[in-house]
Order: C-alpha cells, then sequence, then structure tokens
C-alpha cells in the first residue's frame, strides 16, 4: 500500500471516526452501535498506522493484536446492539476492555514513539506523545468504570467513548500528514 493511500485512508478515518463520535453523543439511542462502528473504524487505522511503522522499523506488535481486537470488539458491540443477541452488561464489558487495552495500547505506543524518535535522531519531537499518554490512562480509568459498574457506566462510558473517538480521529488526521515522514528521513540519511 503506498504512502498516499495510507494518508488517504487515515485522513478518511479519522474524520469518520470524529463523525461517529459526535454522532454517538448527539444519539442516545445509537450510542453503542456508534461506539461500535467508531472501534471498528479505529482498529483498521490503526492496522495501517502499524504498517506505516513496521515499514520504518518501529511497529510493536501489541499495537497489531490491538488492532485486531478493536476490530473483533467493534464488530460484537454493533451485533450485540443492533440484533438484541447480547445483554447490555456484556456489550459494557466489551466497551470495557476495549478502553482499557486502548488505553494501555496508547500509553506504550506513544512511550515506545518517543523513544524511537530519540534515539533515531530523526530530529521529529513525537509530537503529541504527552497528550497521548494522558488520554490512555483516561481511557484505562473509564474502561475500568465500565467493567465494574455497566449499567452505571453506560449512559456516561457512551459519551466519555464517544469523546474519545473524536480526540483519537483528531491525532488520525494529525498521523496522517506524517506518514512517509519517518521512511523518507530514513532514506536520506
Amino acid at each position: 500500500m503506498s504512502d498516499k493511500v495510507k494518508k488517504f485512508l487515515l485522513l478518511i478515518g479519522g474524520v469518520g471516526v470524529i463523525l461517529l463520535g459526535i454522532i454517538a453523543l448527539l444519539s442516545e439511542d445509537m450510542i453503542i452501535l456508534f461506539c461500535g462502528l467508531g472501534m471498528l473504524v479505529y482498529g483498521i487505522s490503526t492496522l495501517i498506522t502499524w504498517s506505516n511503522h513496521r515499514k520504518a522499523g518501529t511497529a510493536s506488535k501489541l499495537s497489531f493484536w490491538i488492532a485486531i481486537a478493536a476490530m473483533i470488539a467493534g464488530v460484537a458491540v454493533m451485533c450485540g446492539s443492533a440484533v438484541g443477541a447480547l445483554p447490555i452488561t456484556i456489550v459494557m464489558v466489551i466497551l470495557g476492555i476495549w478502553i482499557i487495552a486502548t488505553g494501555v495500547f496508547e500509553i506504550i505506543g506513544a512511550v515506545i514513539y518517543r523513544k524511537a524518535m530519540t534515539t533515531a535522531d530523526l530530529g521529529v519531537q513525537a509530537p503529541g506523545s504527552i497528550a497521548t499518554m494522558i488520554i490512555g490512562g483516561i481511557a484505562i480509568f473509564v474502561g475500568l468504570i465500565t467493567i465494574f459498574a455497566p449499567l452505571f457506566a453506560l449512559y456516561i462510558a457512551g459519551v466519555l467513548i464517544a469523546i474519545i473517538l473524536i480526540v483519537v480521529g483528531v491525532r488520525m488526521i494529525i498521523n496522517s500528514f506524517s506518514v512517509g515522514a519517518i521512511s523518507k528521513k530514513e532514506e536520506s540519511v
């Protein structure tokens, strides 16, 4: 997959995740369905980002498995909420696990990214890594609340997931502009 295609997919995915987050905030009835769809889009875009980092030699196996888990959880949440096959507590536990995994991934990914940019001496400052770590910590907290108090956390978690989707979408858009920058910098060295 070319860098231009990856940039385009990340940009479109980021915009899509932001829109899903906004729609989820505005639609109480559809909040779980849209959060599931957002999880699926997030998983796909994380897989694209992982592919770009793998090409540059900075990919983490953890990010690959988080992308796969996000896609599976997104499909499970969408199917469960759309057909009513899964009780709401199970859907909330799936959401909680995904949120925790995303938070852990965000923190680990930010640390790895920051370390790679520092040790590679590529002249890149690892933009947004501290903010990403903070978002990861918040996500872990929200995930724990979602798992241990699923009925209480239903609406609150939905709102927070929607907000996280918006923030992640913005990060995806920012990342779309840096696709290929690492590999181009390495090629010139």
